[in-house]
């Protein structure tokens, strides 16, 4: 499950597929968290490996970032740019 939010930050939609999202993301939204086994996860929350993974599901490319805050930066940085 996957929480968005517009860019104004007063909209927030909750979708359960990867295809909504992606819709979502499209129409100008951004992910907020990825709800993983129950537990609703903000980027800010992911361990590395979850990072890896949501930026592999997302074709993020993570070469030459070998920390968990390079990683998050990158994600992030990608995210915005997506959006404009």
């Amino acid at each position: 499950m996957f929480t968005l939010k517009n860019k104004y930050g007063n909209i927030i939609k909750t979708v359960e597929t990867e295809r909504e999202r992606d819709n979502l993301i499209d129409r100008g939204y951004e992910v907020v968290s990825v709800t993983t086994e129950g537990t609703p996860l903000s980027l800010d929350d992911m361990k590395v490996d979850q990072l890896e993974a949501y930026a592999a599901e997302k074709g993020i490319d993570l070469t030459g970032c070998k920390t968990k805050p390079e990683k998050l930066a990158k994600i992030k940085e990608f995210e915005k740019e997506s959006e404009e």
